[in-house]
């Protein structure tokens, strides 16, 4: 019985281990500052606009309208090793910013499931969404709610710090010589 425990607790460990080798991965890839944009659903929109009578000419101009809208939308995120998040909304010269609790609880491949919890006035919203790891400095977020909006997704891309950016010049500059 006490080898079978053993075992039992080994393979446990073993299959575990690497998921939270994973997780911590996921969160240590997404510390940082992003900027980000709305990538807009323009095909659903022109279907949505369609089945409900709206004529082919109407329906390119509203699509332009609402691509034209989200071009102008501004997106900062900043994800912070200490589980603390800030997103900052920017839209005609009004912003709109929001901090709360992040952390990751899952990942399947290069898809990890993040949940966002920020204080709303009395109360708290609680959100989950993933994020797919396109590569070190970009990240794609999908969420079911934003088909209702005629939003396929959201892309962002990790700001460089000035250390950052200055180690990666002067990297460039010691491979060309």
């Amino acid at each position: 019985m006490r080898v079978f425990s053993r075992g039992l607790t080994l393979t446990f460990a073993l299959f575990l281990l690497p998921l939270a080798a994973e997780a911590q991965s996921a969160k240590e890839q997404l510390v940082g500052a992003w900027s980000g944009s709305i990538v807009l659903d323009a095909k659903k929109l022109s279907e949505q606009l369609a089945a409900e009578g709206t004529s082919p000419e109407k329906i390119e101009a509203a699509v332009n309208q609402a691509a034209e809208r989200v071009r102008k939308v501004e997106l900062e995120l900043e994800y912070k090793a200490d589980g603390t998040y800030a997103a900052t909304f920017r839209h005609d010269q009004r912003a709109r910013t929001e901090q709360g609790q992040w952390e990751v609880i899952g990942q399947k491949e290069q898809k990890v499931t993040v949940r966002s919890t920020s204080p709303r006035g009395e109360a708290e919203r609680t959100e989950t969404f993933t994020l797919e790891l396109l590569d070190g400095d970009h990240i794609r977020l999908t969420q079911p709610d934003l088909e209702k909006a005629n939003i396929k997704h959201f892309d962002f891309t990790r700001k460089k710090t000035e250390s950052k950016a200055a180690q990666e010049s002067a990297a460039g500059g010691e491979s060309e010589t």
